[in-house]
């Protein structure tokens, strides 16, 4: 899954037609104005095919060979920041019991938003915000409703059911914890993270990588404690207490960090949605790449998406046939402004416009775009037909995607235009061939057959006409 043009990078890309992967240099994209706005398409650079994104999970580093990312994360400005801060505000904190309630909730609802924007595919730290802490406690509410049913649900069953079963039970709740909270996150609901058949499925996906995930998280969660432990003789008090404070909020936001990180990896597998987008803008913000050289081609497609971006969708159109003289040579330079003119709704030089693209889809072999083409030509003129050269592939490809009757009507309404034209006779034999195969008509596709046969004696594929004609034969004598 790596790269076509750099093996030594992992393929985001996928192209259906040529099986190759692409990273994000190398894809060709597209900004197309929708309906709803500015769309980005990546299109394989080779075929001109739109591509699929490969999921985001298995793009992602596992998280086991991540182990400096984790421990460097808390250390970037805002959450260090936050680090620090609070581990003056936790020593403060002590002396009140709602003091406490507001740290560990500051705490919970800032971590929790750093899982989120993990899982979300964003690797970078979030903001620390103005409302961070006055808006935004469904979260923090639902975390808090988890905790408080996992406790009571301890106590009930050491009561009735004794120590042992209790015992198992409490083990079984901090086992299943991360993955409460990673199925809250996932599933958006307390219910399906305190359910037994959402958390097995869940765990069964993640595997066994669960446990090594649980195993740095205890880890993390022992490690303030043990500062506390082995620190005692050698640090003052205060200072220690301060330090104690500092290891609970930074590890805290490492092992929050760390479960979005793995249900970032394993998004595909659980059935939670990641943007791609995000992803790519991370790595942009993460890795600085090396700088790769483009042809005039690509640089003039950026400079024309800059320029849809801002709207001025004129001035794109003048730069396109201002650098390409009004000749399209450049199949996607073509596409482009065809594009631009439908958003335009210039419709005169749309349809002069869409004829030459066709051609140059039709050379291409390039199937959904040929039918896509023609079929925005036809919004706007009913009558639109393609050229001679295309015509049959055109129909052939309307056919193959599902629209027998779209093809067929071409192909009838080409017949009415042109009527002395050296194609007809192909023509009428296609027509014949969608009667019987596609409309299953075979008296029309025999009434077909007939005419040319008899119009056209001397025509180079009378054989072939013959031949079908004792096919359509064979078959009705046989019942089919």
């Amino acid at each position: 899954m790596n790269c076509r043009n750099h093996p030594t990078q992992k393929g985001h890309f996928h192209c259906p037609e040529c099986d190759a992967f692409y990273c994000p240099e190398c894809i060709s994209k597209r900004q197309i104005q929708e309906i709803i706005g500015m769309e980005i398409y990546h299109y394989c650079p080779k075929c001109n095919v739109l591509a699929s994104t490969v999921s985001v999970g298995s793009l992602v580093t596992p998280f086991w060979q991540q182990l400096n990312y984790f421990f460097t994360y808390p250390l970037q400005l805002q959450p260090l920041l936050f680090i620090l801060f609070f581990g003056f505000f936790g020593l403060a904190a002590d002396f009140a019991f709602w003091g406490q309630v507001i740290f560990y909730g500051a705490l919970v609802k800032y971590s929790y938003l750093v899982l989120t924007n993990t899982a979300h595919a964003r690797l970078t730290p979030p903001d620390i915000e103005s409302d961070l802490f006055t808006s935004g406690y469904g979260a923090l509410f639902q975390q808090a409703v988890l905790y408080l049913c996992l406790i009571f649900s301890s106590l009930w069953i050491l009561a009735k059911l004794g120590q042992v079963v209790g015992l198992i039970y409490i083990l079984t709740c901090l086992l299943l914890l991360p993955l409460m909270i990673i199925a809250l996150v996932a599933m958006g609901s307390l219910l399906h993270a305190l359910n037994p058949l959402v958390l097995y499925s869940i765990g069964t996906r993640i595997g066994s990588k669960y446990y090594l995930l649980y195993l740095f998280l205890v880890i993390i969660g022992g490690a303030p404690a043990a500062l506390v432990h082995f620190g005692a003789e050698y640090i003052n008090v205060f200072v220690l207490k301060y330090l104690s404070k500092v290891a609970t909020v930074y590890y805290t936001i490492m092992a929050y960090n760390l479960m979005g990180y793995v249900l970032l990896q394993y998004s595909s597998e659980i059935g939670y949605e990641v943007n791609y987008d995000d992803f790519e803008r991370s790595q942009r913000k993460k890795v600085t790449k090396k700088s790769v050289s483009k042809n005039p081609r690509d640089q003039l497609l950026e400079k024309v998406s800059n320029m849809v971006r801002d709207g001025r969708l004129d001035t794109a159109m003048e730069l396109i046939l201002q650098e390409t003289d009004g000749e399209f040579k450049d199949y996607l330079l073509a596409e482009r402004y065809f594009k631009l003119l439908k958003a335009a709704k210039q419709n005169e030089d749309l349809l002069t416009h869409g004829a030459l693209v066709l051609d140059m889809a039709v050379k291409r072999n390039n199937k959904k775009n040929t039918v896509d083409v023609y079929k925005d030509c036809l919004e706007v003129d009913k009558n639109f037909l393609p050229s001679s050269e295309s015509l049959l592939k055109t129909v052939d490809w309307v056919v193959q995607l599902g629209d027998a009757k779209l093809g067929l009507n071409t192909l009838l309404r080409y017949t009415k235009s042109y009527k002395d034209d050296p194609l007809l006779y192909e023509v009428y034999l296609k027509i014949a061939q969608i009667f019987k195969e596609k409309m299953n008509d075979t008296n029309k596709a025999k009434k077909i057959i007939r005419y040319i046969v008899k119009k056209y004696p001397q025509h180079e594929l009378q054989p072939q006409a013959k031949l079908y004609w004792q096919i359509l034969n064979r078959q009705r004598a046989a019942g089919r």
